[in-house]
């Protein structure tokens, strides 16, 4: 997500955070943030070693799904992953335990402004879309027509809702809000192929 001056924020960075990097140094330009559509393990076990590698770089999640970073969050990610949390990352098997805690919150309205560095998400907003998870959201911006939309819409389908936190009442209303955008509004999903709002809702 580009934006003022040579700075980006990067959206769920779920693993290969080699490429990840190896990405932003093509683009050349700053990681400022990262921003949390949900707070699954495959939308966000990159952020420890981007913390890493770029001191200072900030960290939005909905305040339903920050129990996924910071100290609880290993407990969480073990909650849902079992068995499988030693097999998932063999190069990186302590992601859980080096998740930041989350620097601000992504409430449902206009992007929250950051003290003294107000400006960054001019024209972004954040819609709450529960359903996936408790805390799950999609990053919109009316003027540009473009919905980055996690897990809640994919091509075709819809993420589940049978994980720990689901709801699948929550998750029919967040499509029915979905639905109501324009639809040539253009979305970015969290898995799959690009759509637009009026391919999926017709």
């Amino acid at each position: 997500l580009p934006l003022p001056g040579d700075c980006i924020a990067v959206i769920d960075p779920g693993g290969n955070p080699e490429k990840i990097i190896a990405q932003i140094s093509l683009l050349g330009r700053k990681p400022y943030a990262v921003l949390l559509t949900h707070g699954h393990f495959d939308h966000l076990a990159a952020l420890p070693a981007l913390c890493e590698t770029y001191p200072g770089l900030k960290t939005g999640i909905s305040r339903a799904d920050a129990v996924y970073l910071g100290k609880q969050a290993a407990e969480e990610h073990l909650r849902i992953l079992g068995d499988e949390a030693d097999f998932l990352y063999p190069n990186d098997p302590q992601w859980m335990l080096r998740l930041p805690e989350p620097d601000f919150f992504l409430d449902e309205g206009p992007m929250p402004a950051i003290p003294g560095e107000e400006g960054y998400w001019e024209g972004w907003e954040v819609l709450a879309t529960p359903g996936h998870t408790p805390g799950s959201v999609c990053l919109y911006h009316p003027q540009e027509k473009l919905l980055f939309a996690g897990d809640t819409l994919f091509f075709q389908g819809c993420g589940r809702t049978d994980l720990p936190g689901g709801n699948p009442a929550d998750m029919e209303a967040s499509l029915h809000k979905l639905s109501a955008l324009p639809r040539e509004t253009q979305v970015m999903p969290g898995h799959g192929r690009k759509t637009r709002i009026g391919a999926e809702f017709p």
